[in-house]
C-alpha cells in the first residue's frame, strides 16, 4: 500500500477512466464460473479507480504518489514492452495488463498452464497490486 493517498470519494464524470484523454493503465482478473472481472485503473494524473464487470460506474479508489505512478508506467512501457508484446492467452481464470491512450490500446491477457507468460508481467501485476488498499483487493 506504499504511496496510497486519499480515500473512496465521488468524482466527476470528466475524471473518471472512460473520458480521460491521458494515458491510462488497467490490470485485472477475470474468469472460472461466473465469468466476472475486475478492473483497476490508473491513470497518468495518478487517480486510481475499480470496476467490475458487474458494474456500471467507476469507484474512485484513492490517488498514487507522482513517483508510484511513474513507476507503474515505466514497468509497463519499458520492462514490459506492452505497445510491442503480442500474448493473448487466458485460461479459465486469467490477468491482463492494458496500456491505453485515447484510441491507442495494447492489452496482454495470461492465463492459460500451457503458455508460458513473459516475466515481466506477472512483476507488473503484483507492483500494481501492492498499491491498492486492502479492502479492494478482497473482492
Amino acid at each position: 500500500m506504499t504511496g496510497f493517498l486519499g480515500t473512496q470519494t465521488s468524482c466527476s464524470r470528466a475524471a473518471t477512466p472512460a473520458h480521460y484523454t491521458g494515458n491510462q493503465l488497467m490490470l485485472g482478473s477475470g474468469g472460472g464460473v461466473t465469468g466476472f472481472a475486475t478492473t483497476y485503473y490508473l491513470l497518468a494524473n495518478g487517480k486510481l479507480f475499480s470496476r467490475s464487470s458487474r458494474d456500471t460506474v467507476f469507484t474512485f479508489i484513492g490517488r498514487q504518489t507522482r513517483a508510484n505512478t511513474k513507476r507503474v508506467f515505466e514497468m509497463a512501457e519499458q520492462d514490459c514492452a506492452i505497445k510491442t508484446t503480442n500474448f493473448n492467452h487466458p485460461g479459465n481464470t486469467y490477468k491482463f495488463a492494458q496500456w491505453k491512450k485515447g484510441e491507442e490500446s495494447y492489452r496482454v491477457t495470461w492465463g492459460d498452464i500451457s503458455e508460458t507468460v513473459p516475466a515481466s508481467y506477472p512483476r507488473l501485476y503484483t507492483s500494481f497490486m501492492t498499491m491498492l488498499p486492502i479492502s479492494e483487493t478482497l473482492h
